[in-house]
């Protein structure tokens, strides 16, 4: 489990801003209409979610409302979402998960659903998966990942798939040295190729050139990059060792 060096709640505060901050600068999947921030927004501790979390995910909506998932509330996991208005600094409830989670990731996909993957449970990590609505506020399952995995990365490449790398495994199992690919298209789950060593909490960015590069997280200084391409991974050094991941 990662380890917070400030209170959690300066933690959960800085996953909504910088969502707040993305919204100017990157281009929804589908088209909307401006954002509108209030002084309620300017100030959102005036605005409390319906439940205390950590280990949750924050991710930006096409219509500029910020959609936060699941979580644990000291070891429990959390199988409930929220949305939070930036327009009149308000949250509501939007539906429940069919498995509390928290250690997962949250991908907005380019239908505007949103993809969200693996995470643990009370004691075990999940290779569930589920498909968030915004048009109906609905949660559906996906098909499952071909393993279970939490505390993983999850990136949208320039195709709509979404590669998902790395990770803890189950309660036995060492953490897995693997990626997957999801098809939104096709509802499906497929292996591409395996890390050089396993990984927990890396990060994944995609690069400009449509590979993504992946740092950290392992037992040493290796970095990865992976060409969507031909589906291959390549290995580098950063020049120090780096752990748990800031972006």
């Amino acid at each position: 489990m990662r380890l917070f060096t400030s209170p959690p709640w300066r933690w959960c505060l800085g996953l909504l801003l910088s969502a707040l901050t993305a919204c100017s600068s990157q281009k929804p999947p589908t088209p909307t209409a401006e954002c509108v921030v209030t002084e309620a927004a300017v100030e959102p501790l005036r605005s409390q979610m319906s439940a205390a979390r950590a280990y949750h995910t924050a991710t930006l909506l096409p219509s500029c409302l910020v959609l936060v998932v699941g979580g644990a509330r000291g070891d429990t996991p959390l199988n409930t979402a929220e949305l939070y208005d930036p327009a009149t600094g308000t949250w509501r409830d939007t539906g429940h998960l069919h498995v509390a989670r928290s250690a997962h990731t949250a991908t907005l996909l380019a239908s505007g659903q949103v993809l969200v993957t693996g995470g643990r449970g009370r004691q075990i990590s999940t290779n569930t998966a589920e498909l968030y609505d915004p048009a109906t506020g609905t949660w559906s399952d996906a098909n499952d990942m071909r393993g279970p995995r939490a505390h993983h990365s999850a990136t949208r490449l320039p195709s709509g798939q979404v590669l998902v790398v790395g990770g803890n495994g189950g309660p036995i199992d060492p953490p897995p040295a693997t990626a997957e690919l999801y098809d939104p298209d096709t509802d499906t789950w497929r292996t591409v190729g395996t890390l050089t060593t396993s990984r927990v909490d890396p990060s994944a960015l995609l690069l400009p050139s449509g590979q993504v590069l992946v740092v950290g997280g392992g037992p040493d200084n290796t970095t990865e990059l992976y060409e969507p391409a031909s589906g291959t991974w390549t290995t580098g050094r950063m020049k120090l060792l780096r752990g748990v991941r800031a972006a």
